[in-house]
């Protein structure tokens, strides 16, 4: 506890025959005392300079009246309204008198006394006493209210009389010097036994209960029950609040009757009378008087020992307490000393209610600034008490420094900055026990911290004052005026992946894969390989774009056995989105895995990845040709078969690999038959031989965008179908089928090459004439190219049978006229009857068709002529047609006019030709001319 009061007994040990009840005090130090014998005395008690004689009761005491008469019975209520110089009293009826001799004037002075003063009475003006009520006045409530909040012009008052269950209310008028009723509250809901008085509400309490009364309708609201222990209590807060008693407990309500705070203001005993005096309640009890700031868990502030007080008022700044036979004067301490003593008491909260109070109109932002203190005071109280979570939502409103913040946490920051920093009271250092709770904290302001920054960079701020956040600390030593927002980031993000290592937070990765990270580089590679932190690691070096260390990381841990980061997949994964500019470090550091595992390694080139598949295919093929052709394959079947490439270049690289790599397996093969045995026919080889030249011949049939004409020059005399479908494919069927029929011996194979060719009609590939060119090999004996005739196995004979028979079956394909030219004279008529009948019926309908087609084409012609000789002879007049469509004269202007209603017989629709072709859609359907 604190004094938060300076009190004086200025009356003390009164006569026997005066019992004080009740008090009132005016301005030039008059304190009015009321009897319970009906006495009223009035004391000048004013403040001298203490002296020897008068220490500790620094004050001069005149007894200025004494007034025996002033009622018959005890005077149980008063009131001073200095402004209207009137005293409301409450005996057995209200009075009024005037004080005008003891209020000071305008001046500063006060009535001169006369000879007789002392003796005199106070005038009554007014006495308040309706016999209509059948009972006294049990007590008033004044209600003083200033026009607009001008002080300087006369009060209104008001004042509400309540007589048991009635209550009355009353204006003052001032130039009759009377009270003058304005209306009657005839049902109150009990007996009441405390009232306050508002500008729009009476508020009241009863034995039981407290209740909100409209001064507009009379509509009532309860509100909280008054308790067990106690009479009711009903006070006013400041301006905008009340307090109501509750057993040992002052509740604080707003006006609307609602509850302020869950939870009152508590008091060691209960209080019988309250007063509240910013930012303290002075409460009345039985034996005491204690002082509480108004405030949630209000701690004692001061108990003062004044045994069975009566009654309290206050006038301006000073509060006066009476007993029986005593009079206490109680003033605050000055403002500042009382923040000085609270805050050594560690009562934070109650310094800044304190500082609140204090009025700064000249300098409002010096008391801001007084305030943050005390709350920087507090917050480093709960963190060196431990009370992580209470002290950061302090620093948080305070927009504190985060390196100040930082400088909480010694290893956080580097010591050559914590040096600089003179903290306002020391800093405890913090236990392992309870590290992770302060780093964890500290993890969620930083964080929050860190987004405001990163808001301000995407802003285009590139720059943060000083003053946008608030010292916890005086800095010594050279402090910039203005820090960038880049290296703010990169203290809070290093701190931040601090904190995540310290807590093993997982967090520390999603923190390292953020592209936009500031972690100090050097530190951040430093403390993860000491953690062996090898993955988050990988991830920081992913980001800062340094792809060679974190590959040669993965390669370091891919052999290690037991570890997270063994093997090869990690390499093909980071590879995969490194993307094109960085070609010649994937070419690197994919060698040991395209080596060690060729298919998974394949993956780094092939995958669906935007990066893969923006690698260039030239240079990757050349790449892995290097390692192996097998890889080279693979790789070009993936592009050209799944992802479509179409380039010539790819298509005939493909087939050169297959033939390369089959080239190279075919001389084991031929090795290995056995004396007199047949080789398997193309594409049944054993083992890869075989499947090579399967997908081999599967490409070069399918594939329509290789150069056959550079495969021939590479391809070997000895790989018969590969050449015989090249040479197909340049239209040299005669090459291909003497292939098929003289060396191979295989007819079947012949006509369904023949039926391949026909079927897909490719450019260039002269397919009109497969079956002339199968018909002209079948009867020449003699071929055309020389090497075929050095592989057949046998004498080439012609096949006079077999030729005829193409002839027989696929007529509609061969010319006639060559075909009968390539015929040996001896063959007889008979032999191509057949053929010789069908192509001169085809040949007849198609005269025949053509024929008709013309005399149609005639007859069409010789209408259209007519028609238009028609409209041509027709003539009309322009000059007073008008547009269809916008209503304007043709004139001269290009026209459009409608064919159907000419046709009909109907009037012809005109329309400009802009018209027409602007609004098409709107125009009526049908021809045009």
């Amino acid at each position: 506890m604190h004094a938060a009061y300076i009190c004086n007994e200025v009356l003390s040990n009164l006569p026997t025959n005066i019992d004080i009840s009740s008090i009132a005090v005016c301005s030039n130090n008059v304190v009015f005392v009321g009897t319970k014998s009906g006495h009223l005395v009035i004391y000048t008690i004013t403040p001298c300079v203490e002296t020897a004689q008068n220490k500790g009761n620094p004050f001069k005491i005149d007894l200025t009246k004494s007034i025996r008469t002033f009622s018959k019975k005890p005077v149980l209520q008063m009131a001073a309204i200095d402004e209207l110089q009137i005293l409301i009293s409450l005996t057995d009826c209200i009075q009024v008198h005037n004080i005008k001799s003891f209020v000071r004037r305008d001046d500063g002075t006060s009535q001169p006394e006369t000879k007789d003063s002392k003796r005199e009475a106070m005038p009554l003006v007014y006495t308040l006493q309706d016999s209509r009520m059948g009972t006294p006045p049990t007590f008033f409530s004044l209600n003083v209210r200033y026009s607009d909040g001008d002080k300087e012009e006369l009060p209104n008052l008001r004042m509400c009389v309540l007589y048991k269950k009635v209550a009355q209310l009353h204006d003052w008028k001032q130039g009759e010097q009377k009270f003058s009723v304005i209306f009657n509250l005839p049902t109150l809901p009990d007996f009441m036994r405390a009232s306050l008085l508002t500008r729009k509400y009476l508020f009241c309490g009863s034995r039981q209960q407290y209740y909100r009364i409209s001064l507009k309708d009379g509509s009532e609201k309860p509100l909280s029950s008054v308790g067990n222990n106690m009479d009711s209590i009903v006070a006013k807060l400041g301006n905008e609040a009340i307090a109501v008693g509750h057993d040992n407990e002052v509740i604080p309500l707003s006006y609307e009757g609602d509850a302020i705070w869950s939870s009152g203001v508590k008091f060691s005993q209960t209080p019988t009378v309250i007063e509240y005096d910013e930012p303290y309640i002075v409460a009345l009890t039985d034996s005491s008087v204690e002082v509480r700031p108004f405030m949630t868990d209000a701690p004692m502030v001061q108990k003062l020992e004044i045994s069975a007080p009566v009654c309290v008022t206050k006038f301006q700044k000073v509060i006066w307490i009476a007993t029986k036979k005593s009079l206490f004067r109680l003033y605050q301490v000055p403002t500042e000393q009382q923040i000085t003593a609270v805050a050594h008491n560690k009562q934070f909260k109650l310094a800044e209610l304190l500082a609140e109070k204090v009025p700064e109109p000249r300098d409002p932002q010096k008391k801001r600034t007084k305030i943050n203190l005390i709350r920087t005071l507090d917050g480093l109280d709960k963190f060196n008490r431990r009370e992580f979570q209470a002290a950061f939502v302090i620093f948080k409103q305070l927009r504190a420094n985060p390196i100040h913040i930082l400088g909480l946490y010694p290893d956080l920051i580097s010591l050559s900055i914590l040096q600089m920093f003179n903290y306002p009271v020391e800093i405890s250092p913090i236990g392992k026990k309870e590290l992770e709770g302060a780093i964890k904290v500290l993890v969620d302001y930083l964080q929050l911290t860190r987004k405001e920054l990163v808001d301000k960079e995407r802003k285009g701020v590139t720059t943060v004052q000083p003053s946008e956040y608030f010292a916890l600390a005086t800095t010594s030593g050279e402090i910039p005026s203005t820090f960038s927002v880049g290296s703010l980031r990169e203290v809070i993000d290093t701190a931040l992946l601090k904190c995540f290592v310290m807590n093993n937070d997982p967090e520390l990765g999603n923190l390292l894969r953020l592209e936009n990270n500031r972690c100090n580089y050097e530190n951040t590679v430093k403390i993860l390989e000491a953690k062996r932190k090898h993955k988050e690691l990988v991830s920081f070096y992913q980001t800062r774009k340094k792809h060679v260390e974190a590959l040669k990381l993965l390669k370091d841990l891919s052999g290690q056995q037991n570890s997270s980061m063994s093997g090869h997949e990690m390499s093909v994964s980071y590879l995969q989105k490194l993307g094109v500019d960085y070609l010649d470090v994937i070419f690197e550091y994919s060698k040991w895995v395209l080596r060690a595992f060729p298919n998974d390694g394949l993956q780094i080139f092939t995958d669906q990845s935007p990066e893969c598949e923006s690698l260039p295919p030239n240079r990757v093929v050349k790449f892995l040709k290097e390692i192996t052709n097998k890889l080279a394959i693979q790789y070009l079947e993936h592009m050209v078969m799944k992802r479509g490439m179409k380039e010539k270049q790819f298509h005939n690289n493909l087939a050169q690999y297959y033939k390369d790599e089959m080239m190279n397996l075919y001389p084991a093969y031929r090795d290995s038959l056995t004396e007199g045995e047949e080789p398997a026919k193309a594409g049944h080889e054993p083992g890869d031989l075989g499947e090579l030249r399967r997908k081999l011949i599967d490409f070069l049939t399918e594939s329509e965008h290789y150069g056959a004409e550079d495969l021939l020059a590479v391809f070997p005399t000895e790989l018969h179908i590969e050449l015989a479908i090249l040479n197909g494919r340049i239209g040299k069927h005669d090459r291909a089928l003497e292939i098929y029929i003289h060396v191979l011996k295989d007819k079947k194979e012949a006509e369904n090459y023949c039926k391949s060719i026909e079927s897909k009609k490719l450019p260039n590939s002269n397919w009109q004439n497969v079956y002339l060119s199968l018909f002209s090999v079948y009867l020449n004996a003699k071929p055309t190219n020389a090497a075929t005739m050095l592989q057949a196995p046998g004498p080439v004979k012609a096949d006079v049978d077999s030729a005829l028979k193409v002839l027989q079956d696929h007529w509609d394909m061969i010319n006639m006229e060559k075909a009968l030219k390539l015929l040996p004279e001896w063959v007889s008529l008979r032999r191509v009857s057949i053929f010789l009948e069908n192509v001169l019926r085809k040949t007849t309908n198609q005269k025949r068709d053509d024929q008709i087609l013309k005399n149609l084409l005639v007859f069409e012609s010789m209408r259209f002529q007519r028609e238009l000789d028609c409209h041509l002879q027709e003539k009309f007049d322009l000059l007073d047609e008008v547009c269809h469509h916008c209503r304007n004269k043709i004139g001269n202007s290009k026209f459009v006019r409608s064919a159907l209603e000419m046709e009909t017989g109907k009037d012809s629709k005109l329309y400009h030709l802009n018209c027409f072709k602007t609004h098409r859609d709107r125009v009526d359907a049908g021809r045009f001319y």
